[in-house]
C-alpha cells in the first residue's frame, strides 16, 4: 500500500515540475499549458458579420408578425361580435327585427357590447334583406318565415367600404312575419 502512494506521490511531483515546453515557431502557443489562445480580429469581424446578418433578418420578418397578429386578433373579434349579433337574432321575433337592425351596435376592442358610442371601437350596422334562396318559395311560407341580415363591423374610425361583411339567416319559429 505505501509502494502505490509513493508512486502516486512521485507521479503529482513530476507533473508540477514538468518543464514548459517552448513553442517552435512564433504565434504557436499550442503545446504552452497555462496560456490560452485569443481570438484574432478577423474572426471577431467575421463573427459580428454574422450576427448582424441574422439580427437584420429576425427584424425584417418583425413587421410581418405582429401585422399577422394584428388580424389574427381582429378576426377574433369580429367572430365575437357576430357570435352575439347572431345569438340576438335566434332569440329576436321577425316583427322586431326592423328596429333592431335600424340601430348601429358599438363594441369595445374585446368586442364587448357597449351602451353607447363612448369607448367604442368596432361598430355593427345591419341590414336586413328579404331572403332569396334558390328553391325557397314565398306561398309556401317558409319563405315569409325567413330573414337575411346582412352585418357589417368595422373599426369607428374606418370607412365603411372597409367593413368586414357576414350574412345571418333568421328563421321565425313561431310562424308569423
Amino acid at each position: 500500500m505505501a509502494d502505490i502512494l509513493a508512486v502516486r506521490r512521485e507521479r503529482v511531483m513530476r507533473a508540477i515540475h514538468a518543464p514548459t515546453l517552448v513553442p517552435e515557431r512564433e504565434g504557436d502557443t499550442r503545446e504552452m499549458p497555462g496560456r490560452s489562445r485569443a481570438f484574432t480580429l478577423v474572426e471577431v469581424t467575421l463573427a459580428l458579420g454574422v450576427v448582424a446578418f441574422a439580427i437584420m433578418a429576425l427584424l425584417g420578418a418583425l413587421p410581418m408578425g405582429i401585422l399577422s397578429v394584428r388580424e389574427s386578433m381582429q378576426q377574433t373579434v369580429h367572430a365575437h361580435i357576430l357570435r352575439q349579433i347572431a345569438a340576438d337574432l335566434d332569440l329576436l321575433p321577425l316583427s322586431d327585427l326592423p328596429a333592431y337592425a335600424a340601430k348601429n351596435q358599438y363594441f369595445d376592442y374585446d368586442g364587448i357590447r357597449l351602451a353607447g358610442t363612448n369607448g367604442s371601437i368596432f361598430v355593427a350596422a345591419l341590414t336586413q334583406n328579404p331572403a332569396d334562396y334558390p328553391g325557397l318559395s314565398h306561398a309556401s311560407g317558409a319563405g315569409a318565415s325567413l330573414r337575411r341580415v346582412s352585418v357589417d363591423i368595422r373599426r369607428v374610425a374606418e370607412p365603411e367600404h372597409d367593413a368586414f361583411r357576414a350574412t345571418v339567416s333568421v328563421f321565425n319559429r313561431t310562424g308569423g312575419p
